[in-house]
C-alpha cells in the first residue's frame, strides 16, 4: 500500500510530469513500474528525456529539485522523449497529503494523493483518446470502402483474363490437373508476393509512424507493431508483472 499523487511543472514551456509517491508505514508495495526498488523518501527518479534536460539546465533552473538517483524504465513513460519524475516522499509529507485542485483545461495533469495498493490502475490518458479513437475508425471506413472497390473491380479484369488463358491452355490439350495446378500456383504466387510486399512495406513505414506526434508524443516501435509481441526492456532482475505503466496511452 502506498500513496501516490500527480502534478504538473514546466520547463521551458514545456510540460514535466511529476508522480509524487509515499510508502505507506508497515506495509509492503511493489517498485513502481520502471524502477527497480520504491523510492526511498527525497530520491529523485527521471526519465532519460528529462535527465538529459537536467544536465543542460543550471540548477536554480531545475524544474523538479534534487539530484536524480536513477532513470525511469520503458515501463514508466506513455511516449519516448516524455518527461517524468518519480519522487519519494515519507507518509506523512505534505506533497502526499494535501489535496490538489485539478486545472479543468489538463484534468489529468494533476491528482490529489490517493492510496494505491498496486500501480496496475485505468490508464491515464490527456482527454483527447477518445477523439483520437473515433477519427481513426471514421478514416479506417473512408479507406477501407474505397479499397473494397478497387479490389473488387481487379477481380472482375483478373478472372475476365484468367477465363481466356485458361481456353488457350485447353485449346493445345491442357490436362484438366496441369491447369487447375497452374491456377493453384498462380493464386500463391500472387498472394505471396503480396503478402511479401505489404510486409516490407509495413517495416519501413513503422519507424516513420512512430515518429508522428499523437496524444502528448510520438510512439515506440513496440506500440505500433501488430506482429509477435515485443517484450519493451526491463531493467536487471525486475519483474514486471507485478506493476503497469504510471501513463499509458489508450
Amino acid at each position: 500500500m502506498a500513496v501516490e499523487a500527480l502534478g504538473t511543472t514546466f520547463s521551458q514551456g514545456v510540460p514535466v510530469t511529476v508522480v509524487d509517491v509515499a510508502r505507506l508505514p508497515g506495509r509492503t508495495t511493489p517498485a513502481p513500474p520502471g524502477l527497480d526498488r520504491f523510492p526511498a523518501p527525497g530520491e529523485l527518479w527521471v526519465s532519460p528525456a528529462l535527465g538529459a534536460l537536467l544536465d543542460r539546465l543550471p540548477d536554480d533552473r531545475h524544474p523538479v529539485p534534487g539530484t536524480p538517483a536513477g532513470t525511469l524504465g520503458r515501463a514508466a513513460l506513455a511516449y519516448p522523449g516524455e518527461l517524468v519524475a518519480v519522487v519519494g516522499h515519507r507518509s506523512m509529507d505534505p506533497a502526499v497529503t494535501t489535496e490538489r485542485y485539478a486545472d479543468p483545461r489538463r484534468a489529468d495533469d494533476i491528482a490529489s494523493p490517493t492510496h494505491v495498493a498496486t500501480f496496475t490502475g485505468a490508464p491515464l490518458t490527456d482527454g483527447m483518446g477518445g477523439t483520437y479513437a473515433s477519427v481513426a475508425r471514421l478514416a479506417t471506413i473512408l479507406v477501407v470502402v474505397p479499397l473494397l472497390v478497387l479490389g473488387a473491380s481487379a477481380a472482375r479484369l483478373s478472372v475476365s483474363r484468367r477465363d481466356q488463358r485458361l481456353a488457350a491452355l485447353r485449346l493445345i490439350g491442357a490436362t484438366p490437373g496441369r491447369i487447375a495446378g497452374l491456377t493453384a500456383a498462380e493464386a500463391v504466387l500472387t498472394g505471396a508476393a503480396g503478402a511479401l510486399l505489404g510486409a516490407v512495406g509495413y517495416g519501413v513505414l513503422l519507424s516513420v509512424a512512430a515518429r508522428l506526434p499523437i496524444a502528448g508524443g510520438a510512439w515506440y516501435t513496440a506500440d505500433l507493431w501488430i506482429g509477435a509481441p515485443l517484450r519493451p526492456q526491463c531493467e536487471p532482475g525486475r519483474d514486471d508483472r507485478l506493476a503497469g505503466p504510471l501513463r499509458v496511452r489508450p
